[in-house]
């Protein structure tokens, strides 16, 4: 390996040395780990992926459904906001399964309801831990929660340079004077 690298290196004006440290060890303990397919834990999780993309994972264990009595592995995931507004639902299949809603709620907050149709009624199995969403939109109060000084009169201004700006601290930039025709009133609001 050590000649690979010096044969890479080597042309017009390169040079190279390699240091003892840098030389690759034999001995590399390769640890792979897999990762689990279940993890045999009854959870419904809802993630944001952006403002406008929500990612939702679910398990249920066999014992859990055979507690519901559940036969199949259709189940429906109803999407409610804070306030427990109705907000939309789509069904997924399988007992390990995830699936993404491509929706945009704005600012809010969002919980995702597992559940099954049993004799035309909805049967709750696990609820998520409740996110909040983001909102692209920025928004001020009113108009004038940015204005935080005006001038009510006209008024001149200049910007006087001190004399020997090599004599200034670092906090001092300029000095300002300002002159007024006629009385300068500030309003701060």
């Amino acid at each position: 390996m050590d000649e690979l690298i010096k044969s890479s290196l080597s042309g017009e004006g390169i040079s190279s040395k390699i240091h003892s440290s840098f030389k690759l060890k034999k001995n590399i303990i390769k640890d792979e780990f897999e990762i689990p397919l279940r993890y045999f834990k009854n959870c419904v999780t809802l993630l944001p992926v952006n403002l406008d993309t929500y990612f939702i994972y679910w398990e249920i264990t066999k014992e859990f459904k055979k507690s519901f009595e559940i036969e199949d592995d259709r189940f429906i995931f109803k999407i409610y906001d804070d306030k427990n507004n109705f907000l939309t639902q789509f069904q997924g299949n399988g007992a390990v399964g995830d699936y993404y809603l491509y929706h945009s709620f704005g600012d809010s907050k969002l919980q995702v309801v597992m559940g099954f149709q049993r004799e035309k009624k909805f049967i709750s199995l696990l609820e998520s831990k409740p996110i909040s969403t983001s909102c692209a939109k920025i928004s001020l109060a009113n108009r004038e929660d940015s204005i935080w000084l005006t001038k009510k009169t006209d008024s001149r201004e200049f910007m006087q340079s001190p004399k020997k700006p090599h004599l200034l601290n670092f906090a001092d930039d300029f000095f300002t004077k300002r002159e007024s025709i006629s009385s300068m009133e500030l309003n701060s609001r």
